[in-house]
């Protein structure tokens, strides 16, 4: 073989491994399985939203045709987003999906977990356990009975994979579990998009799209483990998020954890006329507000979570506040946990509601949250380390 075949052979290989699409936060984007009608996918970086589209048969039996946008992910993570179709969805196949997706690769057949939303609304978990098996129909599926959701979340622990989906305002409802002992510690996990018609191409919006990697066991009273180093774990994200439409844009960020501020002190309405705090009178931790000098105590949250944090909007109309899930001491709330982002109105009757999910806590929420309209919040999410 010449040394000019050599070059060309070399120069190739070099363009293939620099071929990648990135788009967002992902590495790359392309279509699996060889669909008649092709994908694509675009980031606008000043909304900070994914706009996917997709062809594809199917995602099913023993291969797939679709769109993926991806990154490669190491370990344990948790991928969570919005989603809503878009364009002409008239006539669309029912089974017309978007989601999340774990991968083992882009062949056609790989392992994979799907996080399913259809256009007809049912709500599904499916996974083919190994690479080329058929998948079956219900023993590779976990059904929802509720339908639709805009926030669709997938987590993997280990080789557990683990699907949530809420509607806005509310938490997320778990659809099921299921293990893929063939996908590896190296993974592909990211969006996709199937029109679920060989002729047709399907279109999505997909915004708040976060990929967080949780802390599994920062705490253990085993001598002979070490307990995890939480600042060898973290980034941090500054975010603000726009309470009318939970619309969330990342400012910037941190190579650590961000310290929260020394102690946890009640917080005054801006007319001086409460103090709002965190108590655990009956085993939950609940949001109270008290006048200045201590009387006239009231409760103002009544649920199962652990509700920390309160912040009271500029124009006295709204509360902020964090809340933890139900196993989660109530007297604790560490900075390395699955929380929520809740509001709820002051001047006018109303239950509190979601208006983000995020991987957080004690640092989430820091004094002077607020803009001054009223609009915005501001806040810390813990994500994955910069590589």
């Amino acid at each position: 073989m010449t040394k000019i075949s050599l070059f060309l052979i070399c120069l190739l290989a070099t363009a293939g491994a620099f071929g990648q699409h990135p788009v967002g936060i992902f590495d790359d984007h392309l279509d699996i399985g060889n669909p008649k009608m092709p994908g694509d996918a675009t980031y606008d970086t000043a909304s900070q939203v994914y706009m996917i589209k997709g062809g594809g048969a199917n995602i099913w039996f023993n291969r797939d045709e679709f769109h993926f946008v991806y990154k490669k992910i190491k370990g344990d993570f948790i991928l969570t987003a919005d989603f809503e179709f878009t364009g002409d969805t008239a006539g669309a196949v029912g089974h017309r999906k978007i989601g999340w997706m774990i991968r083992q690769s882009t062949d056609e057949g790989a392992a994979s977990a799907n996080a399913c939303k259809h256009i007809d609304g049912l709500v599904v978990l499916q996974w083919r356990p190994y690479r080329g098996m058929f998948m079956r129909d219900p023993e590779e599926e976990r059904f929802y009975p509720k339908k639709g959701g805009q926030t669709i979340q997938l987590q993997r622990i280990g080789n557990v994979i683990t699907m949530k989906i809420a509607h806005p305002g509310e938490p997320l409802q778990l659809v099921g579990s299921c293990m893929v002992d063939d996908l590896q510690k190296d993974v592909l996990a990211g969006l996709f998009i199937c029109a679920h018609d060989s002729d047709k191409v399907a279109g999505a919006r997909v915004w708040n799209v976060r990929i967080d990697k949780p802390v599994i066991h920062p705490y253990t009273s085993n001598p002979h483990v070490p307990p995890v180093v939480v600042h060898d774990v973290f980034a941090s994200r500054v975010e603000t998020i726009d309470i009318a439409d939970g619309h969330r844009k990342v400012l910037g960020g941190f190579p650590g954890p961000v310290a929260p501020p020394p102690g946890d002190k009640p917080e005054y309405s801006p007319d001086k006329k409460y103090d709002y705090y965190s108590a655990n009178v009956n085993g939950t931790t609940q949001i109270w507000r008290m006048r200045p000098d201590g009387s006239a105590k009231e409760q103002l949250t009544f649920d199962e979570y652990h509700n920390w944090f309160p912040h009271v909007s500029p124009d006295g109309k709204w509360l902020a506040f964090i809340s933890y899930p139900m196993d989660i001491d109530p007297n604790a709330h560490p900075l390395y946990e699955e929380v929520m982002l809740r509001l709820m109105p002051l001047t006018t009757p109303g239950a509190a509601r979601v208006i983000a999910y995020l991987y957080g806590g004690e640092s989430t929420l820091h004094v002077h949250c607020w803009s001054p309209d009223s609009k915005q919040i501001s806040l810390i999410s813990n994500s994955e380390p910069a590589r």
